[in-house]
């Protein structure tokens, strides 16, 4: 039960207002119902319920309970836009050093008109990073937001929490390699939304990722 009058008014006209919009034109209320808005608006009544016995509850059950149904409003349909993508790239690398192949690699993906769709701002292609003579190379999921902005894979507290875990294993940084499935985010419902990659988002990035 609520105590206080105008809480119990805002109760009642939010529920007119949500059955209104609902396409609701006429309402029946019981004698009760008006006898007690009545009570609550000061309004002197022949038999004024005491104030202990007001219900909000009452109102709102007199109120539910109109003369027609309800009209059902249709949800709206929610529709999917998967991104159209470009059929993978297919490259040789140059000859020459890792470095200077990793550089090559670098120009590439920069070049890339696909891959320049889906940036924004001043975000770069994501690439990975870590020794060229790596003994194992760790793959991480699509780049988040925060891994965008930052410029580097595993960028964050996972990132920092598999630093630890390799610190602990004894793995040296000289032994391992890290790289995102993809150069870019994918491109979520909203700014700060997330959505996992699409296959043919991972088959476009697949030569890029093998290539490192």
């Amino acid at each position: 039960m609520i105590d206080d009058p105008a809480e119990a008014l805002d109760i009642l006209l939010e529920e007119l207002k949500r059955q209104k919009a609902a396409g609701l034109r006429r309402v029946s209320i019981s004698d009760e119902a008006v006898a007690t808005l009545k009570a609550l608006a000061g309004t002197p009544v022949a038999a004024p319920a005491p104030a202990a016995t007001i219900k909000p509850a009452t109102i709102a059950s007199a109120v539910s309970r109109p003369s027609t149904p309800l009209p059902v409003a249709p949800k709206p349909a929610v529709v999917a836009t998967t991104p159209v993508i470009a059929d993978a790239p297919i490259f040789t690398l140059p000859a020459g050093t890792k470095a200077e192949r990793m550089q090559a690699l670098r120009q590439l993906v920069d070049a890339c008109v696909e891959t320049k769709k889906h940036l924004t701002g001043s975000h770069r292609p994501l690439l990975g990073h870590g020794s060229l003579d790596a003994k194992v190379v760790f793959v991480g999921e699509a780049p988040s937001l925060e891994e965008m902005e930052a410029g580097k894979a595993f960028a964050g507290a996972s990132g920092e929490l598999l630093q630890k875990i390799l610190g602990a294993a004894a793995i040296s940084p000289a032994d391992y390699y890290l790289a995102p499935v993809m150069v870019w985010r994918p491109e979520p419902p909203t700014q700060y939304g997330k959505r996992p990659p699409t296959a043919r988002e991972i088959a476009f990035n697949l030569p890029y990722l093998r290539a490192h």
